[in-house]
């Protein structure tokens, strides 16, 4: 007697390291209580339908974040790049601006510049 409660613990503890028969709990339990197998068919393939689409749901959101994560890199690295162009010319075009007012005030005696 103890052998044989030794080997149904053992067979218990055991099963808890196998994987499950869960996707068939569902459709059995249909076939179990209505007695229509056609009826536990259309319920087991319609939730690997919905499992699938939400599955695939999952794997659009991932996609779509890591695109919208590549655009904004490439709309900061072609800000920065913008910025740095446009810096150089602005500075360049500014101080010319003051040199030609300089020389025009030089040259027009309005005010001495020292």
């Amino acid at each position: 007697m103890k052998k044989i409660i030794f080997y149904l613990s053992f067979l218990l503890l055991i099963n808890n390291c196998a994987p499950t028969g869960s996707a068939f709990l569902g459709p059995s339990f249909t076939v179990a209580k209505t007695g229509s197998i056609p009826q536990a068919a259309l319920s087991y393939s319609s939730n690997r339908v919905l499992k699938n689409i939400n599955e695939n749901i999952e794997k659009l959101k991932i996609e779509k974040s890591k695109a919208l994560e590549t655009i904004e890199n490439l709309k900061n690295k072609s800000l920065a790049k913008i910025d740095k162009n446009i810096k150089k010319p602005i500075e360049n075009h500014a101080n010319n601006f003051f040199k030609t007012v300089k020389k025009d005030l030089e040259n027009n005696k309005i005010v001495s510049l020292n």
